[in-house]
């Protein structure tokens, strides 16, 4: 399945963005979201595509990818609860 999310940095009053992907299902181990493959592929004007995978064998729900602090993308690629 795949999903576009769109936003643009025109606010002058928020310095920074934050993408997560969030684990809804669950599950019982903690570890489905970083064994799911999941990717994120950023498309920042007109710089080449870049991807991130899910961090692999890590526990917990939330994957922190990256934010975008200043125009900048600062990749995070985490997972915590």
């Amino acid at each position: 399945m795949f999903k576009n999310v769109t936003f643009y940095t025109d606010n002058s009053n928020i310095d920074e963005y934050k993408y997560y992907v969030y684990n809804y299902s669950g599950g019982n181990s903690g570890e489905e979201l970083s064994y799911s493959g999941a990717r994120v592929t950023v498309y920042y004007g007109t710089q080449k595509p870049k991807e991130y995978y899910v961090p692999f064998a890590q526990s917990g729900r939330t994957w922190n990818v990256f934010s975008v602090i200043d125009g900048e993308v600062v990749v995070n690629n985490s997972i915590s609860e």
